[in-house]
């Protein structure tokens, strides 16, 4: 499903959401975290390698920097407090990059990723 497909009175707006969902109980938590990227692109971090989770909230935006032995991946959105509690009690298989240009005001509610940046640590 496209981005600019979805419509605020629907299920879509729900459904879209991938951040934090949390896996069903019975099932094993996630080992990995795959980041769908806006250009089709994905990648994957092993959770055996992540050090900490960090929340920074500004004024417009919200900041989740995870830091893994060799990288730091900083996720930039709307209320990434969401996503950075659910790192306290599961941590979450995927998240979707979404376009700033096509969210939706009822999407602001809820953990939204518009941006992301990798950094190698050396």
């Amino acid at each position: 499903m496209h981005q600019n497909q979805f419509r605020e009175n629907s299920k879509d707006v729900q459904a879209w959401n991938r951040i934090g969902r949390p896996h069903k109980s019975g099932s094993n938590p996630a080992q990995c975290l795959t980041l769908h990227m806006q250009d089709g692109r994905k990648m994957i971090f092993y959770y055996a390698f992540l050090l900490s989770v960090e929340l920074l909230l500004k004024a417009d935006h919200s900041i989740v920097i995870l830091r893994f032995t060799s990288q730091k991946v900083t996720l930039k959105g709307y209320r990434l407090d969401i996503l950075f509690n659910r790192y306290a009690h599961e941590k979450p298989a995927v998240i979707q990059v979404y376009n700033g240009r096509y969210i939706l005001a009822a999407m602001k509610r809820l953990a939204v990723v518009t941006e992301v940046t990798i950094e190698l640590i050396k």
